[in-house]
């Protein structure tokens, strides 16, 4: 996101939310009180709607009035994360009681633990068994699960509800950058949002996504791995205004001493005592026009690195991934099972992402000792 707005959710309004909830939560406020905060409440969002006009040039810059709606709407929304953070604390604590069993969604399927195995039942009762990075990154296709407290440990429900509760903020997140990119022509975050949103609820309406569909089964096929193989890098999502503006599909950060830069074939090794954070722009497409583009887009990127891109570097990926759609599609017409579509992937191909993605981070002896763990 812009640095502008990362300094304005993470002050004025992060204070103004979590005075508006402290407030609500008070059984005494006057009437004075509450004309006072939103006093400041207003003063801000004008303040903000300005800044964000300044900042826009001439053909980006929509009515005030306009701005200000979006600046009230994104402080909406930031109340709302403060009561998610609030919630996951309160949650949290309320675990440690033995006795605490969370209310079970109607949408979500039972997880019991046996054995040292995790396993999915099914409508018909019949037990799938899964990994704990399945259940993780499942949330990020509809998927919600209900750890069965009476055989899960409570440190793996902690740590479930804390990553979805992590990517639902997340969420929220891409809808205040929306919000606040209102009025630029350049940006289409929103369309970006709706595109994934929508391969997930109904691929075969959504044909021709292949690139978000990629990136969607990359992304999770990528985490799993550093959750079940405990494997030494982390997968960082990133919002919609790296994604669209910065064409950065997601990150990878390790702590290591040795990192190889791949970039078309190319690798430079060198010594690095600090955490390495690689940006990954993911094409499965193998024209010479669309890498050519890519190339391009990729030294735009890379002049930005250290002012707008806070990463290391940025790469190009390019792995070529034959019938994604037609996986896809096959994995949603048997009813979303567990585990997501890159389970349908062959050995093969898993092992031809792990080599295409992670050489940037990992030596090759790392890499062939993780391909050697894919079933």
């Amino acid at each position: 996101m812009r640095r502008s707005l990362e300094q304005t959710l993470t002050g004025v309004y992060h204070d103004i939310a979590k005075a508006q909830i402290e407030q609500e939560n008070q059984e005494d406020v006057t009437a004075k009180e509450k004309a006072e905060l939103q006093t400041v409440l207003d003063w801000h969002v004008r303040d903000k709607a300005e800044q964000r006009s300044k900042e826009r040039s001439q053909y980006q810059r929509p009515h005030l009035v306009k701005r200000e709606r979006s600046q009230r709407e994104i402080l909406a929304i930031q109340k709302r994360k403060q009561e998610l953070v609030d919630w996951l604390e309160a949650e949290r604590i309320r675990l440690n009681d033995p006795d605490y069993h969370p209310e079970k969604s109607t949408d979500s399927r039972e997880v019991v633990y046996e054995d040292g195995k995790y396993y999915v039942i099914n409508p018909g009762g019949e037990k799938i068994e899964l990994t704990l990075g399945e259940i993780i990154t499942d949330y990020e296709l509809g998927i919600n699960y209900y750890l069965n407290p009476d055989s899960v440990p409570k440190a793996v429900r902690k740590k479930y509800i804390f990553e979805t509760t992590k990517k639902e903020l997340q969420d929220l997140l891409d809808e205040q950058i929306i919000l606040d990119e209102i009025g630029n022509l350049n940006f289409g975050g929103e369309g970006t949002v709706k595109r994934k949103n929508n391969i997930i609820k109904s691929p075969q309406e959504n044909k021709g996504s292949e690139g978000a569909m990629a990136e969607i089964m990359v992304s999770n096929f990528l985490e799993k791995l550093s959750w079940d193989f405990n494997a030494d890098f982390k997968l960082i999502r990133t919002d919609v205004y790296e994604d669209h503006l910065h064409k950065i599909d997601f990150a990878i950060r390790r702590k290591m001493h040795y990192r190889g830069i791949k970039v078309e074939g190319q690798v430079e090794a060198k010594e690095e005592s600090d955490k390495s954070r690689l940006g990954i722009q993911f094409t499965i497409g193998q024209s010479k026009e669309l890498l050519r583009k890519k190339r391009h887009q990729l030294m735009e990127m890379r002049e930005k690195i250290g002012v707008e891109i806070d990463l290391d570097d940025v790469v190009l990926v390019s792995v070529p991934l034959k019938d994604l759609s037609k996986v896809f599609f096959k994995w949603f017409s048997a009813g979303k099972p567990s585990g997501g579509p890159d389970k349908l992937w062959d050995r093969e191909t898993k092992q031809a992402i792990i080599a295409g993605v992670l050489q940037g981070m990992m030596t090759e002896e790392e890499i062939r000792e993780l391909q050697e763990k894919i079933v």
